[in-house]
Formats: C-alpha cells, structure tokens, sequence
C-alpha cells in the first residue's frame, strides 16, 4: 500500500512537473506567437512602406519625366530646336522620335542627302561627317540648308556618336539636335550687307563714344577727312579738325552743346581738317540709347557737300549770269535792282539808271559772225568796268544792251559826267583777233525818285529815253524827262484805271474754241482778256495790254487770267462736261519775274485741276535770251504736263532756232500768214510751216480763220487745229459752257 501510495504521490509530483512544463510551453508558446504576431506586423509595416516608398518614386520620377518632356516640347516650339537619331545599322534617321528618311552610310550618301539638304552644302556635311566619324573631331557640327515643308530652310546641325560597335568600332547610332536658323541667317546676311554698304558707301559713317571721342570710322570718312583711320579712332570729334578761327571753334562748341543736350545735331558747315582738306559737309549725328535711357554711343552719317556746292553755285551763276559777258544777266538785275530799292529805300537820296546799246549792233553782227561778237561782247563788258568802278550793278540785259545802276551822292561825279566819260571810253578801238574796231553807244538814263519810284517804271523810263538816243543817231545821251501834257498824263491816268479795274474785278476772261479738224471735236479754248470799264463798256485787249505789257501790271492780268482758266477747267468738270485744255498767254515779264511757277502750282493745287489741261503760249520775243534759266523754266512747266505753243510763228528771225532748243509742242501760225494766204508768197509760208510741224511731230494751230475758203485750205494740208470767227468769236463764260454742250449735242 505504502508503495503504491508512494507511486501516486510520485506520479503525482511527476503530474505537477509535466503540468508546470506545460503551463510554462504554453507561456512560451504564446510568448512566441506573440513575437510572431508582432514580428510579422513589423515586416508588414516595412514591406507596406516600401511599397509606398516605391510609388512615390516612381510618381515622381513620372512627373519628372513629364515635365522634361513638356520642357523640351517648349524647346522645340520657342527655339526651332529639333532632336534627330541616325540609326546606322538600320539605316533610317528619325527627326523628334518619327521617321524622316532612309539613310545609308555608304557611297550613295550624298545621292541620298540631296533629297534633304541643299546641293551647294552636300559637300561640306559629308566632308564634317567624315571628320567626326574619323575621330578628327569629338562633334558633329554643320550648317547648311535643309528642304522643310518644301521650302530651303537654314539650320545648324550638331551632333555625335553615341554608340559603336565593339569590335570593329565602326558607328552604330548618331544622335543630335537641329535647330532653325533661318532669322538668325537673314539678320546676319543683313549685318553682312551693312558692313559692306558702310565699307563702300561715297558717305561717310561714324561712331562716337558717350565722350564723344572717335570709336569707328568707315573708309569714305578716312578720304574725305584725308585722314587715316588710327588718326582718327580715339580722338575726341573736333580734335581732328583745325578750329584755328575763333568763328568755327564757336561752331564746334556749339555743336558740342547741342549734342550734349539734344542727343542728335543736323547742320551744314564748311571743316577744315588737320590734312589740310577743306570740305563742306552735311552732318547728321544722334545718341544711341540703353533701356534706361543711358547714352552709350552716337552713329554719325557726315556727307561730302563740296561738289555738290561747287555745282550749286555754278547753276546759280548759270541763272543769274551771262556766260558770255560774266555780267549780271536780265533775271538777276531785276531782282537786284528791285531789292535795293526796297531794302534802301528811306536811305537812297538818287539812284541812276542808265540802259546803253551798242550802235548798229545788227549789222555789226552780221558782218563779224557769231563768235566774234561774242568776243567783242566780253571786251564791251571789260571796258564798262573799267569805266564804272563804283556803279552799283553793271548787267547785260540782251544782245547789244547793258544796263548800269548808280547810287549818287556829292562824293562822286554827276550822272551827266559819268556818262560823259562813257561815252568817251567808247572812242578808244577794240583790239582782238588782229582787228580793230570803234564802236559808239547810245544812252539812255532815268532817275528815282525824280522820274518815278516804281522798278518796273523806271526800267521803262530808261528803256524809253535809249529808244529817243537811237532815233537820233546814237552816240548820244538822252534823259528821261516827264510830259505835262499829251500822252504821259494820259498813260498815267490810263495806268490808275487799269489797277483799279484789277482791284475792283473789272476784268473778264473770255474763251475762243479750237476746233481739231480732223475729229471735228473742241480740242480747247484760247483764253482772252476783256475790260469790262464800268462807263466805256467792254474793252479790247488792244486798248490797255500794250500800255500794261510796259508796267508791272502786265504781270498782274496774268496771274488773274491763269486763276480763271484754271477755276472754269473745274466748274466744266463739275458740269460733267468732257476734259478740254484752255491756251493761256504769257507775256515775257511774266517768265522773267520768276513768279510763275509758282502761280502755276497754286492755283492747280487750289482747284485741283491737272496741268495736262494747260496750255502756254509764248512769243518768240519771250525767247530772245536764249537763257539757261527760260529753258529750265519751260522743262519745268513740261514736267507738270503743261503744253508749250510757240506763238505768232514765222514773225521772227529765228523761228526754226526756237524750235529746236524749246521743248515746244505746238506752233501757232500768226495770222497775218492766214490773211494774206491769197498772196502766192504767203501761201508758200504756210505750206512750208505746216509740212515742217509735221515732220519734227508738232501739232499746227491756225488762228484768225474766217472764211470757209482759208478752212478749206488747212483741211487739204490736215492742219491740226483751227480757230476763228468762222467757228466762233471770244465767248463769256456762260456762252463758252452752252456752245462746249451745244457743239457735243450735234456730235
């Protein structure tokens, strides 16, 4: 019993100890699940924030991409910039990821790029690829025209190897960028032109610092400054010049101070330079700004005026002088004459006028030819200055008539005496081309304020007293002298009543029509004055235009002719009615005032009426002095299109002469021809007249025709325009309107 008791206890303990183990494994056991639990929850924390961690790179990574992506895409957009990849194995190239064009590397290469790249640049692409893939160099770099959208487009080319075979390290793939220089090749074409339009311009260009010291100066400035380019560069702008004078050393600070102030000069001044090379120049200088407004250089344009002055001044000689004299020519003494006597007017006491024509000058030209009298002209020019030496104006008026103006005063001699001596200085022969010859002159003189105070009178006056020394004999001396009674008082009352007629509107254009007798149409109208004098009715042209044709008055009926004709060309426009031309004419003063012109203009512009619808008819008296400045004249009156009619042909001497140096258009056969044309003589003239018109391309004119006989005549000759009573007389305005729309009506 004791031993089985003592077995049960022992199993018992034995029980306890296994119970114990057991409760201390299962303590374990879950201690270890626990660690388990916890350790597996780490992992899944780690392995969960990896994850994380991954997805978040990866989204960056993403958004990186894509903004590289969008970055490059700008690029490509904003700088023309193109990516391209040459697969050499496979031979294709790829402009930005798409396919562009088949491309071996072999010996068709070139047959291949001509498709793509620009004949002349085939050459030098092959020659730089060659020289990258021969490693001569690290870089691929050419420019040279590529075809885009079918147009040749100038782009820059760089690219390199980026992968090689291993063996035979021939190249495998290429990559690079392209990118469009098309602006940038235009603006360096434009660079390159300016540089070589400011290497070889006749102007010179300079620059200046904001010290205005010399930076830059092309070679036209280094010649017209005789003055080499490092002369120049680094000096300050006037230190290259010499301003000795005190007067041009004033002009260079004030050039200076403008600049400084202004930021730009422009002027005209004569520079002598440290060469010794005096010029006159046109100087156009201004500042070059930054953005904030901070001068930093000046670009000057300096011209080379000096010919152009020479020139000037010699055209102005040409206009104003006689080439063969070298005296003051007519144009030139008027308007001097004119302007001494308004500038002087409260201080000239007497003035003296003396007009002084060679005897027999006619004769005396026919027997001596052309060139010699124009050689004893010239000696006749020398002589009266040798015998005037204080006269004011010694000018040469026309063929045999000069003209000398004298201030008198107590100082010197008096007017008789100085033409004493005139005359006497005459007595003496000319000696040239072994000849001698003794000339004598008529004078005639005229006094202001004694005889009159207006220029154009006192030309008159002189010109009327030389007229009284040749009707007796010449080589004599006649004064003007005022008439108390007879035709004086009666010009003078004449000449107050014609000013007043202008003033008050008296006058009236009226209009005669040209009929072209070929087409049977109204070429145009001959405008003709009219006085309507408020007590002796309408007045004919002949009462007052010779009276006027000696005064400045002349001048005025010519101005208000012009201004009506032009305004009635407008009024017939408004009408609707069809374009015709009105034939103005024009007296010789009118030419020689030199007003005319611009008279012209003015009232082309105030009406708007085009010159082609003007007509001028000139005398061959106008044309007397074959001047520079009446043939200037009439070229410009042909530039506004205005049509020029040689008037009263076949009066003068010379009328072929006049033809052929005026650019005349028309000539107007003088109606004295018309009127006698049953005389066999007469008739010839006619014949000769209107066959020579048409052989030099000039359109005829016949005035004065009457009877249907004389029409007759110029239709069988196909004259080119008729005008007369057997058409019409001078018509009013209004008449001149209903007849232009009556004679269309018939049409």
């Amino acid at each position: 019993m004791l031993e089985q008791k003592n077995l049960t206890t022992y199993h018992n303990n034995k029980l306890k100890k296994l119970q114990s183990i057991n409760q201390k494994l299962s303590l374990q056991l879950n201690t270890s699940y626990s660690l388990e639990k916890e350790l597996s929850q780490k992992n899944e924390n780690l392995i969960n924030q990896y994850i994380h961690g991954m997805k978040q790179h990866v989204y960056d990574y993403n958004q990186l991409f894509e903004k590289q992506c969008f970055i490059m895409e700008l690029t490509h957009r904003t700088s023309s910039i193109h990516t391209w990849e040459w697969n050499i194995l496979e031979s294709t190239l790829e402009v930005n990821n798409q396919f562009f064009s088949k491309l071996q590397n072999d010996a068709t290469i070139s047959m291949q790029l001509s498709e793509i790249v620009h004949v002349n640049d085939l050459k030098n692409l092959v020659s730089q690829l060659t020289k990258h893939f021969t490693k001569q160099r690290n870089f691929f770099e050419c420019r040279c025209r590529i075809k885009y959208k079918n147009q040749w487009v100038w782009g820059a080319l760089v690219g390199q190897v980026t992968r090689t075979h291993t063996k035979t390290q021939e190249p495998i793939t290429m990559l690079g960028i392209f990118k469009n220089i098309e602006k940038e090749k235009r603006n360096q074409d434009r660079i390159e032109q300016s540089v070589q339009i400011t290497q070889h311009i006749d102007v010179g260009i300079i620059t200046l610092d904001a010290n205005l010291n010399y930076t830059d100066a092309n070679p036209f400035f280094c010649t017209m400054t005789g003055l080499s380019k490092n002369q120049i560069t680094g000096r300050g702008l006037f230190d290259i010049t010499d301003d000795y004078h005190t007067q041009q050393r004033s002009l260079h600070y004030s050039i200076t101070d403008e600049l400084l102030k202004n930021s730009q000069f422009k002027g005209e001044f004569e520079e002598t330079f440290m060469s010794g090379k005096r010029i006159s120049i046109r100087c156009h200088i201004h500042a070059i700004k930054d953005r904030d407004e901070h001068i930093i250089q000046y670009i000057g344009i300096i011209s080379d005026l000096t010919d152009y002055k020479q020139q000037e001044q010699r055209l102005d000689y040409l206009e104003n002088y006689d080439v063969t004299t070298q005296l003051p020519n007519r144009f030139y003494y008027n308007y001097k004459l004119y302007q001494f006597l308004i500038t002087h007017r409260e201080n000239v006491k007497k003035v003296a006028i003396i007009y002084l024509s060679i005897d027999r000058f006619h004769a005396l030209e026919e027997f001596l030819g052309n060139k010699i009298t124009g050689m004893l002209l010239r000696h006749v020019a020398k002589r009266l200055k040798t015998l005037n030496p204080h006269a004011f104006m010694i000018a040469y008026l026309n063929r045999e008539e000069f003209a000398i103006v004298y201030e008198l005063n107590h100082l010197r001699p008096s007017i008789q005496q100085l033409c004493g001596d005139i005359i006497a200085g005459f007595a003496q022969p000319f000696s040239f081309e072994e000849q001698e010859l003794i000339l004598t002159v008529s004078l005639g003189v005229t006094l202001y304020p004694e005889h009159a105070l207006d220029f154009d009178q006192l030309n008159h006056h002189a010109s009327h007293a030389l007229r009284q020394a040749q009707h007796l004999g010449g080589n004599t001396v006649q004064y003007y002298a005022q008439e108390k009674n007879g035709s004086y008082i009666q010009d003078l009352n004449l000449e107050n009543e014609l000013r007043q007629a202008i003033k008050n509107g008296e006058l009236e254009v009226y209009y005669q029509p040209k009929i072209h007798l070929k087409e049977h149409i109204i070429s145009g109208f001959e405008a003709l004055i009219r006085w309507n004098h408020p007590r002796q009715g309408l007045l004919s042209p002949a009462y007052f235009l010779p009276f006027a044709k000696q005064t400045s008055l002349i001048s005025d009926i010519g101005r208000y002719v012009i201004e009506a004709s032009i305004k009635q060309l407008k009024a017939w426009e408004l009408e609707g009615l069809p374009p015709v031309t009105i034939s103005i004419n024009v007296d010789p003063q009118q030419l020689y005032r030199g007003q005319l012109l611009h008279i012209i203009d003015t009232f082309l512009e105030k009406y708007q009426v085009d010159g082609k619808y003007l007509e001028l008819e000139i005398t061959e008296s106008s044309l007397i002095e074959k001047t520079l400045y009446v043939q200037s004249l009439l070229q410009q009156l042909k530039q506004r299109h205005i049509a020029l009619s040689l008037d009263d042909f076949g009066t003068g001497y010379s009328s072929l002469a006049y033809l052929t140096e005026f650019p005349f258009d028309i000539i107007k056969i003088d109606r004295q021809f018309i009127q006698n044309m049953d005389q066999i003589s007469q008739k010839a003239i006619l014949n000769a007249i209107i066959a020579m018109g048409k052989a030099m391309d000039l359109k005829i004119v016949a005035e004065g025709v009457e009877t249907k006989e004389q029409l007759e005549f110029f239709r069988q000759k196909e004259c080119d325009i008729v005008q007369g009573y057997i058409y019409s007389k001078p018509l009013s305005p209004n008449n001149a309107s209903d007849y232009l729309k009556h004679f269309l009506s018939e049409q």
